[in-house]
């Protein structure tokens, strides 16, 4: 059975996903320069200190990871065209 599954920013450093129904937080990439999380490491926990907004599309492209189908809108560099159907992407997909 699918969750549904909702995309953070930790602190300008970390891009996490939390499913519907946990508390511990997914880390699909970190900066190691701005001090990110280590995907490697495993799930995460949200502190009171913790810095935490949604994630955008450009958040995955500058964290070089390849959005969900489900999450895909419009790419902003694509003269607003599906995410998932730009020419970078597409090319990566072959």
């Amino acid at each position: 059975m699918d969750s549904e599954v909702q995309y953070f920013v930790f602190n300008e450093n970390t891009l996490c996903y939390l499913r519907e129904g946990d508390y511990r937080y997914g880390v699909l990439a970190g900066s190691v320069i701005r001090g990110g999380r280590n995907p490697l490491e495993g799930m995460t926990i949200r502190f009171d200190s913790d810095v935490v907004r949604q994630a955008t599309v450009a958040d995955f492209d500058a964290y070089r990871v390849m959005p969900p189908r489900a999450f895909a809108t419009a790419h902003p560099r694509n003269g607003g065209i599906d995410h998932l159907l730009c020419d970078r992407c597409r090319a990566a997909s072959s």
